[in-house]
């Protein structure tokens, strides 16, 4: 009779060590995922989905660049960099997010850059936040680094008129 008991025990036992390890395998794996997917309500996966109108515009802002993914927007039209410097910077050069265009996007107000105008506008379409400082997008900037002036400006159009 206590050799049953204990065969029980011991069956219950194993078959609570191997969810708790199916449990932790789990766990880890949603850590280390590539891409975890974030718990979102209903709520949140609606809105994240509804796209916005935009409006784009020429703008006369001058930037100056204080390192290789953050402006700063200036009145006047900062000095020339010798081109010796501009060759050996260390600045961004490929959008960091598709890999494959020129990192021309300036994100506003925080002023982070490090990515090119087209994926800059879907970040601000879809209605995501900075990928560096995770602040709310309200423009993109299109930046002609060698002059450090804003070509076009986009912002969420005011939905309420």
């Amino acid at each position: 009779m206590g050799s049953i008991l204990l065969g029980g025990f011991l069956l219950l036992f194993g078959i609570s060590i191997v969810l708790l390890y199916k449990r932790i395998a789990e766990w880890l794996m949603n850590i280390f995922s590539p891409n975890p997917e974030p718990q979102e309500s209903n709520q949140q996966r609606q809105q994240s989905s509804i796209k916005k109108h935009l409006k784009t515009f020429h703008s006369s802002l001058f930037l100056s660049r204080i390192s290789s993914t953050f402006y700063k927007t200036v009145k006047k039209r900062p000095q020339k960099v010798p081109q010796k410097e501009a060759e050996n910077n260390n600045s961004v050069k490929e959008c960091l997010i598709c890999c494959a265009d020129e990192s021309d996007g300036v994100i506003m107000p925080c002023g982070h850059s490090g990515i090119c105008y087209n994926c800059g506008l879907k970040l601000l379409e879809d209605g995501k936040d900075c990928h560096i400082c995770r602040k709310k997008i309200e423009s993109i900037l299109k930046v002609d680094k060698k002059e450090s002036k804003v070509i076009i400006a986009t912002e969420v159009e005011n939905e309420q008129g």
